[in-house]
């Protein structure tokens, strides 16, 4: 089964589907929903777009996925996400991904960027 989005709203219903279906995620589905999430993060559309970005099992997509929600948390931009929500976010939806993803080469240097993430979120005043 193929589905194509071709607007936001698409989107969103598409990735309504997949969630509630738990069909698999492609690197496509979840780089689209990245890049809508940037522009408008909240807590509720983080979260979601954190877990397709997991079910994508991609290390690469997951990844980047961590690393701008970080960043958007550290400018601000997720002012609804406290660090121990975010911190949290990433660790479990790093056990979505699967194990081979999370062994391989490139889900080594995923977790050395949770590590840093963690050592960093634990180390702010608002937990």
């Amino acid at each position: 089964m193929s589905y194509k989005a071709e607007s936001n709203s698409q989107l969103l219903s598409l990735v309504s589907k997949v969630r509630q279906h738990e069909l698999p995620v492609n690197e496509a589905l979840a780089a689209s929903l990245i890049e809508f999430w940037q522009k408008s993060p909240d807590r509720s559309s983080t979260a979601k777009m954190l877990h397709i970005a997991a079910l994508s099992d991609n290390a690469e997509v997951f990844k980047t996925a961590v690393e701008l929600a970080l960043r958007f948390w550290r400018e601000g931009k997720l002012a609804d996400v406290s660090a121990i929500e975010l911190q949290a976010l990433f660790q479990g939806e790093f056990w979505v991904l699967s194990s081979g993803t999370r062994t391989s080469g490139a889900g080594f240097v995923l977790k050395r960027i949770l590590a840093s993430a963690r050592n960093e979120l634990g180390a702010t005043p608002d937990n």
